[in-house]
């Protein structure tokens, strides 16, 4: 019978994400986001996924806690999630990491029938019965917050020789545990090597630490053996962008079928891209163009939110959007001035039952100038045109101004603008903002 294994990567419990949805999304839903969003919501998910998918054993690969101090506020939502799963027939067993070195063997000791393996800093081989059969995990725990040593370093020659010698068929396979930073040497995170993992015999290593997942969902060949980062279960920053949950490995025959990743983050942080290019030319007037882009902008969110539905297993409650404009366009300035009023004033939009939001607008669009017209001239327009073309034709140039030679360019294109709507301003007698 295929044994079930729910891996799990970094929780940080007593996280909170930044880059929250706006006030005005709260007022309006009446919905508490911080705790909605909460990594303490996805270890719910996960733990009620664990229970409706009957697996046979949960492993938890470090920093469950998110610092020593907030164990007392994780001792709650452990306790019960550890509980409810156990009563469910589901063995529960996970290493310590650098954030959680003093909390998760305290907090172990207190939640009866979680299992810390390696407390101290040294490798330890469970062997574990579920219901579905033998598997066994070796794992290694953090005895302090820095460790600059290679774990693998205190790995005892006989328990290495059982790792090798004792028969799948009789104990099953071997998953490896570990929270590390893979040529990580000097980093203090227990730095390891991947091809030093590989020696070690074990069927699979499950890694903690980098947030961000690095291992390939789908069926496993014979002798294959997955080594990578199962990633944070949630998101808690736009660093942290794309698909976060655990990972479901079915084990049967001795060895590793297959690899799932059930993504269940409560929290999807995504990039967007608004083309200029996509938008029509010219705009009839100022309603039209505002009409034309909110709409284009709509439709985007339609798609991205459609997109990640679909992917999750259980729907995230918030789509946080980091928008990029790109491309060219006569009104890039009054578009990108619209979509900065729209973030600024609390912009949300509900799109397949997921709060779609902006948690930050990049401006990398640019008008459509001819550069090389204004360049003519002894106005403050032409010097600064002149530059612009010295700038985009001599990198060398570019850099007596910026470091990031783009980043140069950009903002003397922006410059251009304001200059030639302040000059358009005056030639009409209009002023600035009341």
């Amino acid at each position: 019978m295929p044994i079930q294994v729910l891996l799990v990567g970094d929780l940080h419990l007593g996280r909170r994400p930044v880059r929250l949805p706006p006030p005005e999304a709260s007022e309006a839903g009446g919905k508490d986001w911080p705790a909605a969003l909460s990594s303490r919501t996805a270890w719910e998910r996960t733990v009620t996924l664990a229970i409706e998918r009957g697996v046979d054993a949960v492993l938890l690969a470090g920093d469950v806690v998110e610092n020593n101090q907030d164990r007392f506020q994780a001792f709650g939502p452990l306790e019960r999630g550890v509980r409810r799963m156990r009563e469910a027939g589901i063995e529960v067993l996970g290493v310590a990491g650098n954030h959680d070195d003093i909390a998760l063997p305290r907090l172990a000791r207190q939640i009866e029938g979680f299992r810390l393996l390696g407390e101290g800093g040294r490798f330890e081989l469970a062997h574990v019965e579920t219901r579905s059969g033998p598997l066994r995990v070796l794992g290694w725990s953090f005895p302090n917050r820095r460790h600059f040593e290679n774990p693998l370093g205190t790995l005892a020659p006989d328990l290495q020789a059982r790792v090798r010698s004792e028969p799948a068929s009789e104990y099953g396979p071997v998953l490896g545990l570990l929270h590390t930073q893979l040529g990580g040497q000097g980093t203090g995170y227990a730095p390891t090597h991947a091809t030093e993992l590989a020696t070690v015999g074990t069927d699979a290593w499950f890694l903690g630490h980098v947030h961000g997942p690095t291992l390939t969902a789908g069926p496993l060949s014979a002798g294959e053996r997955p080594l990578g980062y199962l990633g944070s279960v949630a998101a808690n920053d736009a660093g942290e962008s794309g698909p976060h949950g655990p990972w479901l490995a079915t084990l049967d025959g001795g060895r590793i079928r297959n690899l799932e990743h059930l993504v269940l983050a409560p929290l999807r942080f995504e990039p967007l891209e608004l083309a200029l290019s996509e938008l029509p030319d010219p705009f009839e007037n100022d309603e039209e163009l505002e009409n034309v882009v909110l709409a284009h902008l709509l439709e985007s969110l339609e798609d991205l939110s459609q997109a990640v539905a679909e992917e999750q297993v259980d729907q995230p409650e918030a789509l946080a959007v980091r928008l990029r404009i790109t491309g060219a366009h006569p009104r890039h300035r009054d578009i990108a001035d619209l979509l900065a009023r729209l973030v600024g004033g609390g912009f949300s939009y509900h799109s397949n039952g997921i709060l779609c939001y902006i948690e930050k607008l990049l401006d990398d669009g640019r008008s459509v100038l001819d550069i090389e017209s204004l360049s003519r001239g002894t106005d403050p327009v032409a010097i600064l045109a002149r530059k612009l073309l010295a700038m985009e034709a001599d990198e060398a140039e570019t850099r007596r101004y910026a470091e990031a030679p783009g980043i140069a360019v950009r903002a003397g294109r922006q410059l251009l603008e304001e200059l030639l709507d302040a000059r358009a301003r005056a030639r009409t007698g209009a002023g600035g903002p009341a």
